[in-house]
């Protein structure tokens, strides 16, 4: 009989009654209703969600985007295909390790200036995960530590240094516009976050993004 915490995944998976395998009419035409400033930061600005992410903004309206990884010629090609819905917008590539105190500080410095210290949304998309397998014994350190590295300490790193930004007055959008902090801190989690056996539960991934889904819980409750 399976545990509770091997129900987990399942259980989390039957929460959405209606699983979509194609773009559907909200996706394809994103409202584009933003205020008239709207600054975005994805750490992971590129591959198919870093790309398609910073497309939709582009596409609702953004006035700027921060796109950070540690490839900057990926950047580069994301930042082409933003240019192309809106020659307009502000973009500002940063080479950054999202697992480097240091790197993420400096990135924020780099958004501050060009921004003024102020943003909209921060999203941390960056991920590691190694070889899939379900032997804890045959899992590498490195693996456990890169993990942890990018999905844990990196959103931490992000949270430490871009909320104050997020924070600021005439952030966020509807009804907070002209408070003190409507901005938006978002972490692209996993299903791996609840998994413990099976198909994908190679631990040092599991376990650094269920440490990165508690840490954005308790990003929440210190900002609430």
């Amino acid at each position: 009989m399976a545990t509770k915490s091997q129900q987990n995944a399942q259980n989390c998976r039957d929460f959405t009654k209606t699983l979509h395998k194609t773009p559907y009419p909200a996706l394809l035409n994103p409202p584009d209703n933003l205020p008239k400033e709207y600054t975005i930061c994805i750490l992971g600005g590129h591959g198919a969600a870093g790309t398609g992410l910073a497309k939709a903004y582009t596409q609702a309206g953004a006035t700027g985007i921060i796109l950070a990884s540690r490839t900057l010629s990926a950047l580069e090609e994301t930042a082409i295909q933003l240019r192309t819905i809106n020659p307009n917008i502000k973009i500002v590539i940063v080479e950054c390790d999202i697992s480097s105190n240091s790197a993420v500080q400096q990135m924020a410095h780099t958004a501050a200036r060009e921004f003024n210290s102020r943003l909209d949304v921060v999203i941390v998309n960056a991920g590691f995960s190694g070889p899939m397998g379900t032997d804890i014994v045959a899992e590498k350190p490195e693996w456990f530590e890169s993990a942890l590295g990018v999905n844990t300490l990196g959103t931490f790193y992000a949270a430490h240094y871009l909320i104050p930004m997020l924070l600021r007055e005439g952030t966020g959008t509807g009804d907070d516009i002209g408070s003190c902090g409507g901005g938006s801190f978002i972490a692209i989690s996993s299903m791996a976050a609840p998994t413990v056996s099976g198909f994908g539960a190679h631990a040092h991934y599991c376990v650094s993004k269920a440490a990165q889904a508690r840490l954005v819980e308790m990003v929440y409750e210190h900002i609430e």
